[in-house]
């Protein structure tokens, strides 16, 4: 098979075509990899590489439970790192990691290379998926399984290790023997889902270094089906073995590049089970509670803010996105927490709290704020609460608000409030134009009054126009400098509704920053950005709808346009690519 020229983490090219990716500099970590020494000339043309990582997840399982929590976990770690594939995709016009979702039996997949058996530390394969496995691959890939556990592992396998033997099976020419536990019991409260998918996948990647230095005799894999890992025989939750398997996935992916004990204590908390299945409960148990309680939110990137605010239910910390599609609605008391050092211009009708002004609650008891209607949600940003004086303000400002009667929500700008002013410096101009909510980076949804406003539409830097009304837009309302896209759908009809969702998705992945709107921005337009949602960050159609509702209170997609869509998200765990 031959090999693709490719940035680092990057796959520019498909099939066996060759592109010609322009030279850049190896990192220390892949040079070891791909066992380049330090001292080979890296010129352009001269080697051909790949990273070992390179390849596709397919989860298959024919549990749709199991897949929706596929789709909620895995969709979680897309959402978290999206600037970073966000990144990657503007370089090379394909990004990774790659995971698709198919409710299916393995065996009604086209395209694998190889299919991962969660099996026993024996090697015993003759229950549950494993003996599916083995008759369709044939009783030989038992026999030379058990045979490598006898000479490599002295007849037991132990959780937290796989490997890659060949099926002799044309199509699909290897399996990954990676067992979940040493004999058919339960495995709840442990970490072996998450010990089983991480060495797996490194399993592969190790493969993929041979294959990339020997070619004749290794074939580099391309896909990896997966099916739920300790679901069956081992009876963990759908939810945890899903959650457990996502988190070795980003693992995997987003290695540090040193260790440290602040490293291994996260990880260690993440995994929650390594050693402590009571303190684990504990944890999945308040997470549940603060779930319950709080807003849901999804923050495009983490939060950095104190931790301590997070243990009251009625402060959240929101990212830069998410606190401007709040100011926007101009409905909110906002609380500039701010030092007086700090001359710089602040939001527009924010009330402004400084340490130097405020030294204690009683301080704040003697404001005279804003009518209890606006205080209902309250907004609060800040400066350098790194400084003890500006972090103890702050403690003490949304303190204040959470214990408040009235008051149903806090939020708290994760990031400085200069980190803030260099995406939405505007806000703190007098202004009464209408903006629109921002979804993603690259995304954003509104009205036609939106559309035509070039002021606003420079000031945010948008650079493309998806109008999802009926009616055809005429060259002489278009604005010059922007490019457009008119979507003209008969709402009736299941394949036009279904054209303009898959036109707008790609008008959106070509655009540097995009509007998409109609009339309202009510109904089309709202949906055109929730489908692109399900599609890119592997959301289901209830989590998009809540994130844009959120955003943009006012959408009432049409029930013809909403059931086109939740449809697509069914066919997703369906459709082979």
């Amino acid at each position: 098979m031959s090999s693709k020229k490719i940035k680092i983490n990057i796959d520019t090219a498909s099939g066996g075509d060759q592109v010609q990716a322009p030279a850049i500099p190896l990192s220390d970590h892949l040079k070891a990899s791909l066992y380049v020494t330090p001292t080979t000339p890296l010129t352009p043309g001269a080697y051909e590489y790949r990273d070992p990582k390179d390849f596709n997840l397919v989860l298959v399982d024919i549990n749709f439970e199991l897949c929706k929590q596929f789709k909620l976990h895995f969709g979680k770690f897309m959402r978290r790192n999206h600037h970073i594939l966000q990144q990657q995709q503007a370089q090379s016009g394909q990004a990774f990691p790659k995971v698709q979702i198919k409710c299916l039996r393995f065996e009604d997949l086209n395209n694998f290379d190889c299919m991962v058996s969660a099996a026993n530390s024996f090697g015993l394969m003759d229950g549950g998926i494993d003996a599916s496995i083995t008759h369709y691959f044939g009783d030989q890939v038992e026999m030379r399984v058990q045979q490598h556990i006898l000479r490599y592992y002295d007849g037991e396998q132990p959780v937290g290790t796989s490997f890659i033997i060949p099926t002799h099976h044309q199509a699909h020419p290897y399996l990954a023997h990676t067992p979940t536990l040493r004999v058919p019991y339960s495995i709840q409260q442990t970490d072996y889902v998450y010990l089983a998918m991480k060495s797996m996948l490194r399993a592969v990647a190790d493969h993929n270094e041979r294959a990339l230095m020997d070619p004749e005799n290794y074939r580099f894999i391309e896909t990896v089906a997966c099916p739920g890992l300790g679901t069956s025989s081992g009876k963990m939750e759908l939810e945890e073995a899903a959650r457990q398997m996502s988190l070795a996935y980003e693992n995997f992916y987003l290695c540090p590049r040193a260790l440290d004990w602040g490293y291994a204590n996260e990880i260690q908390r993440r995994v929650v089970w390594g050693g402590n299945p009571e303190n684990g409960v504990n944890i999945l148990k308040r997470k549940k509670e603060r779930e319950q309680e709080i807003e849901p939110y999804t923050p495009i990137t983490a939060p950095t803010f104190t931790e301590e605010l997070q243990e009251d239910s009625k402060a959240v910390n929101i990212s830069k996105m998410d606190f401007y599609n709040l100011v926007i609605l101009n409905d909110f008391l906002i609380v500039d927490a701010r030092s007086e050092s700090d001359q710089t211009p602040g939001l527009n009708n924010a009330v402004r709290t400084s340490p130097e002004s405020i030294t204690s609650r009683q301080d704040l008891e003697h404001i005279k704020w804003p009518s209890v209607e606006l205080a209902h949600t309250v907004l609060i940003y800040h400066g350098d609460v790194s400084q003890e004086k500006e972090g103890k303000h702050l403690n003490t400002v949304v303190d204040y608000f959470s214990t408040k009667r009235g008051v149903k929500t806090v939020y708290v700008l994760a990031d400085r409030f200069e980190s803030f002013t260099k995406d939405y410096s505007f806000l703190c101009q007098e202004s009464n134009d209408t903006y629109p909510s921002h979804l993603l980076p690259n995304l954003f949804l509104g009205s036609q009054l939106v559309a035509s406003n070039e002021k606003v539409l420079k000031q945010l830097g948008i650079t493309h126009l998806l109008n999802c009304d009926r009616e055809k837009k005429s060259n002489s309302d278009a604005l010059p400098g922007f490019e457009y896209l008119q979507l003209n759908c008969d709402e009736t009809d299941e394949r036009e509704i279904r054209r303009i969702f898959s036109d707008g998705s790609d008008f959106i992945n070509k655009s540097q920053k995009v509007l998409v709107y109609c009339n309202r921005g009510e109904n089309k337009s709202p949906c055109v950005a929730i489908v692109y949602l399900m599609q890119t960050l592997m959301w289901t159609w209830d989590e998009a709808m809540a994130y844009v509702k959120r955003a943009r209170q006012l959408i009432e997609p049409k029930e013809q346009l909403a059931a086109v869509a939740k449809q697509i998200e069914v066919d997703s765990f369906n459709t082979e690519r």
